[in-house]
């Protein structure tokens, strides 16, 4: 790609970490193909720690109540964590 000489498929934020500074253009995809379905894996919600299970509960409730995505939200608010 940096050459011109090609095209790759990345995902959204591999984009933003690399795409700016390799000078790369992106072209959103529309086609039903290029959607995917994502699961969340977890071996044992019973031993998840403190952080694991808030994005855990976070994620389940972006689901079902369509929570805005965490990089919506204030700097402040995504580093917060609670006592």
């Amino acid at each position: 790609m940096q050459a011109n000489m090609g095209l790759g498929l990345i995902p959204d934020r591999a984009f933003e970490v690399v795409g700016a500074g390799m000078g790369l253009r992106a072209i959103p995809l529309r086609d039903a193909w290029g959607r995917r379905e994502l699961k969340i894996v977890v071996r044992d919600t019973a031993h998840l720690s403190a952080t694991s299970r808030l994005m855990l509960d976070y994620l389940r409730a972006a689901e079902t109540d369509g929570a805005k995505p965490l990089s919506s939200m204030p700097a402040k608010s995504r580093t917060a964590c609670p006592s």
